[in-house]
Parts: C-alpha cells; sequence; structure tokens
C-alpha cells in the first residue's frame, strides 16, 4: 500500500478530518494515529514536524495515520509566525468538544480500516488531552454535555504517548492562550484526570521538554501519574521546548528522534537514526 490522504467526519468547518496515511513496510497489526497540538498542522509536506515524525516512524514495524482536525482554512503559511491570527482565522467559534470529536471520528475511521490491528495514540499538548479522554472513555460525557453525538469506539488503545500534555496550562507564561479559538472553552480538569484513572490496560510514555512554557513539569507529571496503567514512564528531553521543534532555543529535529528511539523499543524494530544524524 502507497502513502494517501483519507477523510473521516469533521465537526467544523471544511466537515472534514484528514488522514495522511503512511502504511508499514511490513506486514504489520500495529498502527499508531498521531493528534496534532491546538491549531496544528500534519501533512506529509516536507517540512511538517509530523511528516518528519513520521518517517522517521517508518523504520519501525507500524502504520501511520497523521490526524489533521477540521477547520475554516488551511493556508497556515499565509500568517508566518503570527499564530494568534492563524488561530482566529482557522479556528474561530471551534470548541474544545469539536475538536476532541474530530479525534473520536479519526479513531473511529481507524479502528473500522483495521479491525483486527492494535492502535497506539501519540497525542502532543491538545492532543495528548484527546488521547486521555479517548483511552479513559471521558469523550462520552464530554461531548453529550456539549449536546453533541460521541461516536461509539470499540477498541482501547494497546498503549500512549503523550508529548508535553499536562492537566493545566502555566497561567504565569500562557494565559493569554486561554482568548484563543478551542483554549477557550477547554474542558475542566477534573474531568481530564478522572478519564486518565479508568485508562487500566496497555502502556504509556509521557515526554516533557524541560523548557516548555505551556506547561509545567508538575502539571504533566500530575496528568501521567493519573494514568492507571503500571507500565508508565515519565521521560524528560533536556533543552526542550513545548512543541518539540527546539533544542536549547535552536531548531532541531533531535528531540523528535530522541523520543522515537525511546518508544522504539516498545514496537518490534528498534529505530536507527539516520546518517549523519546520531544522538
Amino acid at each position: 500500500m502507497s502513502r494517501e490522504t483519507l477523510f473521516a467526519e469533521g465537526s467544523f468547518g471544511d466537515k472534514k478530518v484528514s488522514l495522511n496515511y503512511v502504511p508499514s513496510k511490513v506486514p504489520s497489526r500495529q498502527v499508531l494515529i498521531l493528534f496534532h497540538g491546538v491549531h496544528g498542522c500534519a501533512s506529509l509536506q516536507e517540512g511538517n514536524k509530523y511528516a518528519v515524525l513520521a518517517n522517521m516512524l517508518s523504520s519501525l514495524d507500524i502504520s501511520i495515520y497523521l490526524t489533521e482536525t477540521s477547520r475554516i482554512r488551511h493556508d497556515r503559511e499565509t500568517f508566518g509566525e503570527n499564530r494568534d491570527q492563524w488561530a482566529i482565522a482557522a479556528f474561530s467559534g471551534k470548541t474544545y468538544a469539536m475538536d476532541l470529536f474530530d479525534a473520536c471520528s479519526a479513531f473511529q475511521f481507524v479502528e473500522r480500516r483495521h479491525p483486527e490491528a492494535e492502535i497506539y495514540l501519540w497525542g502532543f499538548s491538545l492532543g495528548g488531552l484527546h488521547s486521555i479522554m479517548i483511552a479513559g472513555d471521558g469523550y462520552i460525557s464530554m461531548l453529550q454535555g456539549s449536546n453533541m453525538h460521541a461516536p461509539l469506539l470499540q477498541k482501547k488503545p494497546s498503549g500512549l504517548i503523550l508529548s508535553g500534555s499536562g492537566d493545566g496550562i502555566r497561567v504565569d507564561k500562557a494565559k493569554e492562550a486561554f482568548k484563543l479559538p478551542i483554549l477557550d472553552t477547554v474542558g475542566s480538569q477534573q474531568k481530564l484526570l478522572h478519564s486518565a484513572s479508568h485508562i487500566d490496560r496497555g502502556w504509556a510514555v509521557c515526554f516533557y521538554g524541560d523548557e516548555d512554557l505551556t506547561f509545567s513539569e508538575r502539571a504533566c507529571r500530575r496528568l501521567c501519574g493519573a494514568i492507571a496503567v503500571r507500565d508508565k514512564e515519565f521521560i524528560i528531553i533536556p533543552g526542550a521546548d513545548h512543541s518539540f521543534r527546539k533544542l536549547h532555543g535552536i531548531p532541531s529535529i533531535k528531540p523528535l528522534q530522541m523520543m522515537t528511539s525511546h518508544i522504539a523499543k516498545r514496537f518490534s524494530t528498534p529505530y536507527q537514526f539516520p546518517h549523519g544524524q546520531g544522538k
């Protein structure tokens, strides 16, 4: 099978959730769904963080879906470094529940397409919170409480990977973010932790960059600690920022490499750094 872009039902804007599929190089029953952070873009375009990560993961015996949530527009590059204006233009009117629905819709699409597969979730920032809500069934009450239909998900994730996900944003550093779409209606800490406490199967790996200005280490440890599985790890990536795009303030793919190298042991093939890109 070759790489392709598929679509699931979306809640907002164009009503589409994009799923960029990167198949395993060998037959595999392991499927990983990647969820981006709030207002994020996930495509197979050169230079996209999630495309870079998918290429790294392709050395493992897993198939990958890059999920991109529904939105009004897709021209992120038009806004340059102005992330706030992009968020308003593309997501104005979208709620947290709508974004969670999109993640659930992607999960349902994948489980129906791969009925025999083990499904793993890797979420960055808000995508990690969505992963917790899916794995612990918290999505049901959250969507129903927002008068939205909750997809009936059949499978439980076999493993969770969280990157920069905590149970509360640092108000000292990121309080202005609460004024942006999606974040202005974010779910409660109590519901998130309650969902985490109902995740009782599989494993969990939680990554934290110690130069994260969005979530504190304490908030990320608290969320990781609430996950009920015994097999879990909390890993600090020294020098990484919240998005894992930089190392000690310099753009770098090394944080992605370090995370991929660590989780490779959870799958069937060890990760090999590309030539000339070692640790």
